[in-house]
């Protein structure tokens, strides 16, 4: 390894980081992204197994991660919702508004 921490202080370090980075302005979903791949380099380094600086288990990890969550049928409505939420706030359902009113006042 290249310099040796305890488990507690790695997760100190990651608090540590992880508030910085936030506090900087950067969005969370990148920031735990980056230190996900970061600290997974560390914990999977091992300089007899690897050939070059790429040849981390980490980034298989990665790459098979993301592709899990893609194949995850449930997850597909997420980017559906946030479409119908932008057609709704632009009044794309005014009409159905106006029936709702209509039925609802009589």
């Amino acid at each position: 390894m290249l310099f040796s921490l305890t488990n507690p202080e790695v997760a100190i370090l990651m608090m540590g980081l992880f508030l910085f980075a936030v506090l900087l302005g950067f969005p969370i979903a990148f920031t735990l992204m980056a230190m996900g791949i970061g600290f997974g380099y560390y914990a999977y380094y091992d300089p007899t197994m690897m050939e070059h600086l790429f040849d981390n288990r980490i980034f298989q990890l990665f790459v098979q991660n993301t592709y899990t969550v893609m194949d995850n049928n449930v997850l597909t409505a997420v980017p559906l919702f946030l479409f119908m939420a932008i057609f709704v706030l632009t009044d794309g359902c005014r009409p159905i508004g106006r029936s709702i009113d209509l039925f609802t006042s009589t």
